[in-house]
């Protein structure tokens, strides 16, 4: 539970924003300097971060950035298996070679990655820190230092518009979305949000896959059918656990092939992180969906969420988080 005498930390989804407000500004006229170097970005982004400041006053803000270069899940993805997919046509599964982790992304804009240094110039200005950790994404490094405030009492608004960050809320924990009027979700306002309470979060994306990130998930299954299934049958490992013993739950025809023909939802060792029977590959989306940060055994544990543990870098102490000192 959150000291209410400690003020509130909020921790910026950066890149996010940017994009947003890159985006925000394509159909407008363009702007840029008088040596042609363009600005729109930064004046939006500039002018979302001083509103975030009027209208709550922040203390304590951080913006959370992405680093170029691999990150862990580009090594999983490598070790992920031919994925298979249902064909329509056919009626049959097929096996593609999975293409990786955000394989489908394009590259950022030119004019955009134009402007990254001078927003960040923007930030320093601002003194706002920018925290990143090398081989992880900022939702890594949002999920990690969540949970680690909320362990020392401070109360915590994730400044997000992504859906991934809900599974991060609790009594401590918030989402702030300023696109939607500054809207605040707790636990019941992710429930009315998505359809099911923080915790089972990560089972409907795991269902649902993300196809922006090129994470497939189960097939036939949508953004209604998960959640569906999860109100039905209270967690993924549940409803896996109907089609092992094949009763399988209201499934849509393919997703009902698909799971009778997982020979490894029969004998599925534990997950070495989570307990859970369920294999980790048995969803491809969800690399271990079971996975829940856990505090006294740092490490990430590979999944389709947000909510890392980062390891101890050398010199640190054991699960510290980037910027924390090991003395």
């Amino acid at each position: 539970m959150a000291n209410t005498d400690k003020p509130p930390i909020y921790l910026l989804d950066s890149m996010a924003f940017i994009f947003r407000a890159y985006h925000a500004m394509r159909r407008q006229r363009p702007m840029s300097t008088r040596t042609g170097i363009p600005t729109a970005a930064t004046y939006v982004f500039v002018n979302m971060i001083n509103k975030l400041r009027k209208d709550f006053q922040p203390q304590f803000l951080a913006a959370v950035y992405d680093l170029s270069g691999p990150v862990f899940r580009d090594e999983r993805a490598r070790e992920m298996k031919p994925l298979r997919k249902f064909n329509v046509k056919t009626q049959q599964f097929e096996e593609v070679d999975y293409a990786g982790y955000k394989a489908n992304r394009e590259e950022m804009p030119a004019d955009l990655a134009q402007q990254l240094p001078y927003i960040q110039r923007a930030l320093e200005a601002f003194r706002i820190p920018i925290l990143s950790y090398e081989g992880f994404e900022a939702d890594d490094v949002i999920g990690t230092l969540s949970c680690r405030l909320a362990e020392q009492g401070y109360k915590v608004f994730v400044v997000s518009s992504d859906k991934d960050m809900m599974q991060l809320v609790n009594a401590s924990v918030s989402i702030l979305n300023p696109v939607k009027d500054n809207l605040v979700l707790d636990s019941k306002g992710v429930e009315g949000v998505l359809g099911v309470l923080p915790e089972r979060v990560i089972d409907v994306m795991a269902l649902r896959g993300d196809s922006v990130d090129n994470i497939p998930g189960a097939p036939g299954i949508g953004e209604k059918g998960s959640v569906e299934l999860i109100q039905q049958f209270g967690s993924l490992e549940a409803a896996l656990d109907r089609c092992r013993k094949g009763r399988y739950p209201a499934l849509s025809a393919p997703a009902v092939a698909w799971a009778a023909s997982r020979s490894d939802l029969a004998a599925a060792p534990p997950c070495a992180q989570t307990g859970s029977q369920m294999p980790c590959h048995a969803v491809a989306s969800a690399w271990c969906p079971g996975m829940r940060c856990s505090l006294s055994a740092p490490g990430p544990v590979a999944s389709s969420g947000s909510c890392w543990c980062p390891p101890a870098t050398p010199g640190s102490a054991a699960g510290s988080y980037p910027g924390q000192s090991s003395g």
